[in-house]
């Protein structure tokens, strides 16, 4: 089990520059986060960026305008094991996709 259901939100969307943050991730450490909009071929990662006193880590890439909705996520570990199932149908700043308990 993860712990929970994970959920991944939009904190700020522009067009070069794109990142979220993840509620109720527990004990998992997670180190980047993977994205693929629809048409896509390649996973874009996202790296911790910042780090917010209220949401924790922040995880930001710069995906460009070719990533549209629905976009696929994927939260890799530490361990490099992969957290995947979630889809996001918008990628602007709020929208958010849940990871059910595996």
């Amino acid at each position: 089990g993860t712990g929970g259901i994970i959920t991944v939100t939009t904190y700020s969307d522009s067009t070069w520059w794109w990142s979220a943050y993840l509620s109720n991730y527990g004990s998992n450490d997670i180190t980047s986060i993977k994205v693929k909009g629809a048409g896509q071929w390649s996973w874009t990662t996202a790296t911790i960026s910042w780090y917010s006193n209220s949401l924790g880590p922040v995880y930001g890439c710069s995906p460009g305008p070719s990533m549209v909705a629905p976009i696929q996520i994927k939260l890799i570990r530490s361990d490099g094991s992969e957290i995947s199932g979630a889809t996001m149908q918008s990628r602007a700043a709020g929208a958010s996709a849940t990871f059910g308990s595996s």
